[in-house]
């Protein structure tokens, strides 16, 4: 994999993805400023991981991601159409995504606990190791399986 071509082309999309979510956010402000975006960011992060992706990498979708922000955009359309504040509307985005941090973590250990028995418990049995011992001479014969040989070590 050419991995400075794959990086420039990352580079490019992102560039893209930001020109098209500046237009559409533009198109519904009406203006923008510098200062415009602020406060995005976690809401961004909140949807990504409410979608499934990991916090700590590796893990998650596109769509996952995707559905993660319908529920955000819903959650926030609701509280603006129930009267709240644009406070609560933070509050609640930082409380989902605590929550959210708090079962990823306690789910991974899990994850780690249950690979760590499985780990223990598949440790051979003694009479599994007797019958492979067994099934060794038998398709050797024992005098295969002796430590001298046949001729008692002398050839």
């Amino acid at each position: 994999i050419p991995a400075l071509q794959t990086k420039i082309l990352a580079y490019v999309i992102c560039g893209v993805m930001a020109a098209i979510g500046g237009i559409i956010f533009c198109s519904r402000i009406g203006f923008v400023t510098p200062m415009s975006g602020n406060g995005y960011e976690m809401k961004a992060i909140a949807a990504c991981v409410l979608g499934g992706v990991s916090l700590l990498g590796g893990v998650g979708s596109v769509l996952g991601a995707a559905v993660g922000s319908v529920i955000m955009a819903s959650i926030s359309y609701l509280l603006v159409f129930m009267g709240f504040s644009s406070n609560y509307d933070n509050a609640i985005t930082g409380v989902i995504l605590i929550v959210i941090v708090v079962v990823d973590a306690l789910l991974q250990h899990r994850s780690i606990v249950q690979n760590r028995h499985a780990r223990l418990n598949a440790r051979v049995s003694p009479k599994a190791t007797s019958e492979v011992l067994a099934e060794q001479i038998a398709d050797f014969g024992e005098e295969a399986m002796s430590p001298l040989g046949k001729k008692g070590g002398v050839r």
